[in-house]
């Protein structure tokens, strides 16, 4: 237990502030430290990628789209741009609009 201590007491000598101030020090470890937690962050968004790209979705969750509704989906659009172009073309020539001014 002696030895242990008398080891505690010349690490805390190391990093203990004494007549000299070492900013250089400080700032060494402060450097270091970040470069720690970024690559440390840098590797955890890595892992994190690599886990939601390679994960499968449940059979149960996918499903083919029946070809009936993909038909009747693609006339549902072509009429909303049917009932648009004919719109459109009633705002240039037959809608009449009076300036209010």
């Amino acid at each position: 237990m002696k030895n242990f201590l008398n080891v505690l007491d010349s690490a805390k000598k190391k990093f203990a502030y004494g007549e000299r101030i070492r900013p250089t020090r400080d700032w060494f470890i402060l450097l270091a430290l970040t470069a720690v937690l970024l690559i440390a962050g840098v590797f955890w968004n890595v892992y994190l990628f690599t886990q939601f790209e390679t994960v499968k979705a449940p059979a149960s969750d996918v499903h083919a789209p029946a070809l009936q509704n993909l038909q009747t989906s693609v006339q549902e659009v072509q009429r909303i741009f049917q009932t648009r172009a004919t719109e459109e073309n009633n705002y240039q020539q037959t809608y009449q609009f009076v300036d209010p001014s």
